[in-house]
């Protein structure tokens, strides 16, 4: 193999490397609906996560055990809905706009 086929060889690789980072998107440039599900799936257990941890931290630290760690998981469900309903708003502005 000569130089100027490893270097294609290896070009081709680094390509192909390169675009299985790129996020999962459709035809029009626009995330995949199983891409958008995945990430709205994954921001509604993020929020609940990040609230159970820091209301059980800071339940410890103030010796009220499960009153803030409550109402943080609850504000962190209430968050990750409050981005579901947001994102299904604005899908379905976008399939209004196109049907026009």
């Amino acid at each position: 193999m000569t130089d100027d086929e490893q270097i294609k060889s290896l070009e081709e690789r680094l390509k192909k490397a390169r675009n299985q980072g790129e996020p999962d998107v459709d035809e029009g440039g626009k995330p995949s609906p199983m891409g958008l599900a995945w990430k709205l799936g994954i921001e509604l257990v993020i929020g609940v996560v990040v609230g159970l941890y820091l209301g059980s931290y800071i339940d410890d630290w103030l010796g009220t055990k499960p009153i803030v760690m409550i109402l943080l998981v609850l504000l962190g469900f209430a968050s990750g809905i409050r981005n579901v309903i947001k994102v299904a708003s604005e899908m379905n502005k976008e399939t209004d706009d196109q049907k026009q």
